[in-house]
């Protein structure tokens, strides 16, 4: 009986003291050291370094030459194929100087601050700042804030697995927005560079599984039978 009530009393203390892990409800997970490959138009930055406009295509920020934006952060839900993560940096656009060395040109463009904005399994669209000068009045700069530029369909594209939402060369269009944003050069509906993107998603803990072993000394004190209680599985 006394060991029974000794046995009772240390358990009782040891899931005070211990505390019982409650499982993690799901939710959707931070999205940290996303990636996104993604080099607007090729045919418009041939056209910028080609013999006609003699300009440059200038990056910054997390975004390489290689058109890879890196550093991304947001959330997401793979479950419900949603999620909203952004990269900071920019691609900037230089094209027909008026004059050698006046630093002015004719096309002046910069797509930054990018958002992919993923609705569902199958579609996904991408917000970003735009910078633009009028081919009119070069001095002129508008700025088009948190457009969305490109519609992205994702069907047939996933790369995803259990701690990773991703897609590979997603075909992607420009809107209306998109198309005013470039000064009317292209049209809504004009293809744009295909998307691929990587969103590692934090995933919820994994509940611990207490468990108590007790044990006997087969050596037998004065004081009576040593016990020993041990547990694993508590949360700290």
């Amino acid at each position: 009986m006394k060991f029974r009530a000794l046995f009772a009393s240390l358990l009782t203390a040891l899931l005070v003291i211990g505390g019982v892990a409650a499982p993690a409800a799901a939710a959707p997970g931070d999205v940290a050291g996303a990636t996104l490959n993604w080099g607007i138009k090729q045919s418009f930055r041939s056209y910028i370094s080609g013999p006609i406009a003699q300009g440059t295509t200038t990056v910054s920020g997390n975004v390489n030459g290689a058109f890879t934006w890196t550093a991304g952060s947001g959330t997401a839900n793979a479950s419900a194929s949603t999620g909203t993560v952004g990269y900071s940096g920019g691609v900037h656009f230089q094209g027909h100087e008026t004059g050698a060395g006046t630093g002015v040109y004719m096309l002046d463009m910069t797509v930054s601050d990018v958002t992919v904005v993923q609705s569902s399994a199958s579609a996904a669209q991408i917000v970003v700042d735009v910078v633009t000068n009028s081919m009119a009045d070069p001095s002129t700069f508008v700025t088009y804030n948190d457009i969305v530029f490109a519609d992205v369909a994702l069907a047939g594209t996933a790369t995803s697995t259990a701690t990773t939402v991703g897609y590979s060369n997603a075909p992607a269009t420009l809107t209306a927005a998109g198309s005013a944003a470039f000064s009317g050069m292209y049209a809504a509906g004009d293809a744009l560079d295909p998307v691929t993107f990587s969103w590692p998603v934090e995933q919820a803990p994994v509940a611990p599984t207490p468990t108590i072993t007790v044990s006997k000394s087969s050596e037998i004190s004065p004081a009576g039978e040593i016990v020993t209680v041990t547990g694993t599985g508590f949360a700290p």
